[in-house]
Parts: C-alpha cells; structure tokens; sequence
C-alpha cells in the first residue's frame, strides 16, 4: 500500500517525507514515511523539529507572508486551517491574473492554486526545510555569512530608497531640532522661576507628551519604505543615545535596559520579511509605558534636585524616541534572517 495513503500516518509526517523525497534524501522505489510518538502530538514546533531529523532534515518554523517566501527556499511546508493541515509548496507562478503555486498534499497529489486561495488558509506559519550538515558538502546554504549578505543585498537592491531615506533623515533632523528647541524655550520661559515648584515638572511632562505624540504622528505619516527608513533609523540610533547621557547622564540608564530588553525579544522572534514581530504591534504599550516611567523617574529627580526641569522635558522626548528607534529596528534582523533562507 502506498505509505502517503495510508490514514494511520499523520499528515505531518507525511509532509515531511514528501520534501525528504524531494531533496533526494530516500533512495529505492519505495519511499518510507518515518514517524515517532511525538509526532501525533500537537506540539508543532516538536512535530517538525523530531520529523525533521527522523527525515534527515533541519526544520526552521517560522511566521512570513506567502509572497515572501524565497523561491529559492522550496520545497517549504506550508501551516494551513490553525494547525489542522499541511501542504509542500513547490513553485511558484505568477502571470497576469495573479500568482498561483504549485502544491502537494499530504497523499502526494499535485495541485496548481490560486495565491489568494492559498492566504485563505495559510496560518502564516512556514517550515523551511534543508539537508542536515554533514549530509552534503555542496548543500544549498553553505556560503555562510556571505551568502546571506548576497541574498540580503539581492532582496533590498529593488526597493524604492529615494523616498525612505529622504524621509527618515528628515523626521529624526526634526526630532532632534525638536529636543533642543523644547530645552531652550523652557529654559527661556521658566528658567527664572525661584524656588521648588510642582506646576514646572508638570508643564515639562505635558509639553515632553506633546512633542513626543507629534513626532510619532509624523513618523507615521513621512516614513517611507521600511526598510531604508529602519536602515536610517539604525545609524541615528547612537546619535539618540549620546544625546539622552548628555541631557540626564546616568539617569538615562533605564532606556538602556528597555532598549536591551526589546533587542532581546527581536532575537528571539521567529518572524521574516515584512511580518510584523510581536514587539511591533505592543509599540504603543511599551513608548507609553516607557514615556510614563520616565516621566515618574525624571519626577523624582527634579524634586530631589539632581535634573533641570528643561532637560527633564528632553530627556523624555529623546529617550523615548530612543526606544522607539529599537522598535521599528525590527524589520532589518527579519530580512538579514528572510535572507539567510534564499
């Protein structure tokens, strides 16, 4: 009976022996479907990472658009309805009417699909597959680290440039312009002010909250293309840093740990391309959370005298923009990790 027939064998399994299959890995006429216990589990990470190696494969599970998926990089396994299905991705074909692919499904039928009914069902969820180290000195992947640069350099050399570089240079000169003006009207304003007062910190918060939503909101409207913007971003990253010492010396240490905290959590994320991380989408939650305790640390700082009032106000505008660059970084580890798969 032909094992990808059979309805004892999960379809994870099934799959995952197609693309062994595929990469030559099965020698003779009849192909086996290897599996284990921890495959008819529902641990999925487990299922292909225990597959992968019953199959003499590694398996990287990861979250990226169909569209992004390297053409280079199939056969691929595609996650389908929450989990519950799977399919081999094999080709790619695009035409006028839009891009269709080349699919087989768990019993080893063959299909061409329309990409739109593929996104219907596709969790976002893909599993790269490729032959074990050892297994072929000629094996896809191993030009290393300057394989990856090319592949990058490749995948970033047809976007648009012009407009998102213009745009990011633009948006951090203005925040910066923006920091320096703020410290010097409140000096100017309220630095003749004699004596403790609580009504300066609380202007110093409210207008650091003003400049800081405007330049989110700004951000938001000029940024151009993600990339050359985040590319902008990361040289500008230093410069925000050296800034934020400047204005609040050792104060500006808790940016730091938020800032470390959130490269971290990139590192750790398994998303590609253009797939937003997690760390993206909580962005508003954590600049909130890191404009509010800043505001409270710089508080306390100003009462015990140890922070002028004007550079309270640019230590939080600086800072959280600061963060901020951290954030919308993330985009740059996941086309240098998108690369590494092309």
């Amino acid at each position: 009976m032909d094992p990808f027939l059979s309805p004892e064998l999960p379809s994870s399994a099934k799959v995952l022996s197609l693309v062994s299959l595929h990469h030559g890995l099965q020698a003779g006429s009849r192909p086996e479907v290897p599996t284990s216990p921890v495959m008819k589990g529902n641990r999925l990470s487990s299922i292909w990472r225990t597959g992968g190696r019953l199959n003499h494969l590694q398996a990287s599970r990861r979250r990226v658009r169909l569209e992004e998926i390297p053409e280079s990089a199939y056969p691929v396994i595609l996650e389908l309805s929450h989990g519950s299905n799977f399919v081999v991705l094999k080709e790619k074909v695009s035409g006028k009417a839009g891009d269709s692919y080349l699919v087989q499904f768990p019993d080893s039928r063959e299909a061409m699909v329309v990409g739109d009914r593929i996104r219907e069902l596709y969790d976002g969820t893909c599993v790269f597959l490729s032959r074990r180290e050892g297994l072929d000195s000629g094996e896809k992947g191993s030009g290393g680290r300057r394989g990856v640069m090319r592949g990058l350099f490749t995948r970033v050399s047809s976007l648009q440039w012009k407009n998102g570089l213009a745009s990011s240079l633009l948006i951090n000169g203005i925040t910066f312009a923006a920091a320096l003006g703020m410290i010097l009207s409140h000096r100017l304003v309220l630095g003749q002010t004699d004596g403790p007062s609580l009504v300066i910190p609380v202007m110093s918060v409210l207008l650091a909250a003003a400049v800081t939503l405007g330049i989110m909101k700004l951000r938001g409207a000029v940024r151009g293309g993600q990339v050359p913007s985040a590319l902008v971003d990361l040289c500008f990253i230093p410069l925000f840093g050296a800034a934020v010492f400047f204005i609040s010396g050792w104060s500006a240490l808790p940016f730091l740990w938020v800032a470390g905290l959130i490269c971290g959590g990139l590192l750790l994320s398994n998303r590609l391309g253009r797939t937003p991380s997690l760390i993206r989408n909580a962005r508003s939650a954590i600049l909130t959370l890191t404009f509010a305790g800043a505001a409270l640390g710089a508080w306390w700082l100003v009462a015990v005298g140890l922070l002028n009032p004007a550079m309270m106000a640019g230590m939080i505008v600086t800072g959280t923009c600061f963060v901020n660059l951290f954030i919308e970084s993330d985009v740059l580890i996941q086309e240098y990790r998108l690369a590494a798969f092309a």
